[in-house]
């Protein structure tokens, strides 16, 4: 016997799907479980759209797919009903985002009698499939897959937005398409089949596909079923479209890009082992390094008289950052960080990863950044390295501490990534204050080594760079990720173009003035986007109009511009970007820093460069 019905209406400025019309639909046996409604209502986007802004939607259909397989993983055997009538890209993303983990029972609405009730039981239409690949093609490029059920989509249409050079281009068709020919869920389970051919012949065929172009005229039920067959974790982006007629004739425009980091966010449950590994870290790793940081700050404040000129005066290599003088503003470490923080037993809420409420002082911890630290945390497959680990724990609460000073909390932050100059800046900040303090800290708390001389420490502040990229990367979604906030990706260019300047620098002196300015540097060549005061950048779309490039401002204060070529392959960074290769990363900048070298811009004046 089931024991939970779950109802899913998606209703848009299409039409308000009601409670009443639907329970019509629903046969009286399920009727008599207990019930969950969940409203996925796209009208308050309807200008968003029609104006071709689709993220905050998207956002909000990752966060309703989010609460749906939530409910449905705490249901022990579940009925799953859909019903919606929204934009073709809205109804495919929650199809995709909710995913095909469960079967979910699909309807149309009839206009013409005004129902949701199917008029037949048996298959009703007969449907084809025409243009598999036959042949394995390991070429780059894009596909092109029409689902034409309601209508044709014509050569016109498609030609107008991919090129004809295509590595493929499928029709899934029935006999005859118009509107309401689908009148069965046997209707849409065949059309569903044909679909998943299509997908599994590009995934076996075409194997290093780019993107795949889908270009729909279907109704509501068969594009549910079809976001669902999409699998994005299967890494190609999939681009959805919106079609409109006009007074001037159709208008086929790009809508929503569906991909593996969306997939990610819209929060595939985490089993119960990863539940365990994350209670296990929440409960003694995480306590332990905060008291680590607390006992350290501690000891600062008494050592040092409260008048210190400078927050990294206490450091046992302060007099070395007197010259440079980084960020001197700065308050001391014992000012922002709290004796009285603990580790809470209870989640943040909201759909974020942490938060330091100031009314308890205990850090609520997601089980997801959790398991990203210790995720980074990992050498060599499974082998946890636990003094990583800790250094991980410790390096973020440097950072969020300071934060507190930036004004940047839990109570300041909403909305706070429209400012993108003045966070990559404030990260900046942080990031480098938590890499000097991390490596105080070792060099006066690491039992099992003496880091005493320039050289030793040198080699250390090294090792913590690369540690602290990892640790981004516990914050960024699972790969591939191919749209990014513009100041994301620089936070990573910023620091990866430091850490191979570092770890060429001749002595830690230079690596300390090198490291005590924020570096500029940014990318140019692909798609921009905006919305809701943010950049976007897209890492898979090249734009035509700007020849590909990376700029960035030496340490002789001049603009150097890093062309794409053989040995500095913008492309292979932004694919190396998309999935967290670190090492591919690294070796990007060692390119990069060859080009700065010939300039004599690539480290500060002084001493001979390390090779």
């Amino acid at each position: 016997m089931q024991d939970r019905l779950i109802i899913i209406r998606q209703s848009s400025h299409l039409r308000n799907v009601t409670s009443a019309e639907v329970q019509h639909a629903v046969p009286k046996d399920l009727l008599r479980l207990p019930r969950e409604t969940i409203d996925v209502d796209m009208r308050p986007f309807a200008n968003d759209v029609n104006n071709g802004y689709w993220d905050n939607s998207e956002s909000y259909i990752v966060d309703q797919s989010r609460e749906i397989r939530e409910l449905v993983e705490a249901a022990a055997n579940p009925v799953i009903l859909y019903f919606g009538l929204a934009e073709i890209p809205h109804v495919i993303a929650m199809g995709a985002y909710v995913g095909d983990e469960r079967q979910i029972r699909v309807y149309d609405y009839d206009r013409d009698v005004g129902t949701w009730e199917w008029p037949e039981t048996k298959q009703t239409i007969k449907v084809f499939t025409k243009g598999l690949p036959t042949d394995r093609v390991e070429a780059n490029g894009n596909a092109v897959i029409r689902v034409s059920v309601s209508y044709d989509i014509g050569n016109t249409d498609v030609d107008a937005i991919v090129s004809r050079s295509r590595l493929a281009d499928i029709t899934v068709r029935v006999d005859d398409p118009r509107p309401a020919i689908v009148r069965s869920s046997a209707d849409t389970t065949a059309i569903r089949l044909e679909i998943r051919r299509a997908l599994s012949k590009l995934r076996e065929l075409r194997p290093r596909l780019d993107r795949i172009h889908l270009f729909v005229a279907a109704p509501v039920s068969v594009c549910f079923l079809l976001g669902q067959e999409l699998r994005l974790r299967s890494g190609v982006p999939v681009v959805t479209y919106r079609f409109r007629i006009g007074v001037n004739g159709a208008k086929i425009t790009e809508a929503i890009v569906l991909q593996a980091g969306g997939a990610s966010l819209s929060g595939y449950p985490l089993t119960v082992e990863q539940r365990k590994e994350a209670a296990t870290v929440r409960q003694s790793v995480w306590p332990k390094a905060l008291r680590q940081v607390v006992h350290y700050a501690s000891t600062q404040s008494q050592d040092n008289d409260s008048t210190a000129e400078h927050w990294y005066t206490p450091l046992l290599f302060g007099e070395e950052l007197h010259k440079p003088n980084p960020f001197p503003p700065l308050p001391p470490l014992w000012k922002v960080v709290d004796d009285k923080m603990e580790v809470s037993t209870g989640f943040p809420s909201g759909g974020q990863l942490y938060g330091l409420p100031k009314t308890s002082w205990k850090w609520q911890l997601s089980d997801e950044l959790l398991l990203g630290q210790r995720s980074a945390a990992l050498r060599n497959g499974d082998s946890l390295d636990e003094a990583l680990f800790y250094r991980l724990v410790r390096l973020f609460l440097f950072h969020e501490c300071l934060h507190s000073y930036h004004a940047v909390t839990k109570y300041t932050a909403e909305d706070v990534g429209s400012f993108a100059n003045c966070l990559e800046r404030i990260d900046y900040m942080a990031d480098l204050y938590a890499v000097f303090h991390e490596l105080d800290h070792t060099i006066r708390y690491d039992s099992e080594r003496r880091i005493d001389s320039g050289q030793e420490r040198h080699k250390e502040l090294k090792q913590i760079l690369d540690n602290v990229l990892l640790s981004h990367w516990a914050f960024v979604n699972e790969p591939p990720v191919y749209r990014w906030q513009v100041r994301h990706v620089r936070r990573f260019l910023n620091w990866y173009w430091r850490l191979i300047q570092v770890v060429r620098a001749p002595n830690f002196k230079l690596a300390l003035r090198v490291l005590s300015e924020p570096p500029v540097i940014e990318i140019a060549g692909f798609e921009h986007s905006v919305g809701g005061r943010r950049v976007y950048v897209h890492l898979d779309r090249l734009d035509r109009t700007t020849d590909l490039s990376l700029g960035l401002v030496t340490e002789k204060a001049q603009l150097l511009r890093v062309n794409h070529s053989v040995n500095t392959d913008l492309r292979a960074l932004a694919r190396a970007l998309s999935y967290q290769d670190h090492e591919a990363i690294k070796t990007f900048f060692q390119a990069v820093f060859e080009v700065a070298e010939q300039t004599g811009g690539a480290l500060p004046s002084g001493g001979t460069i390390s090779r």
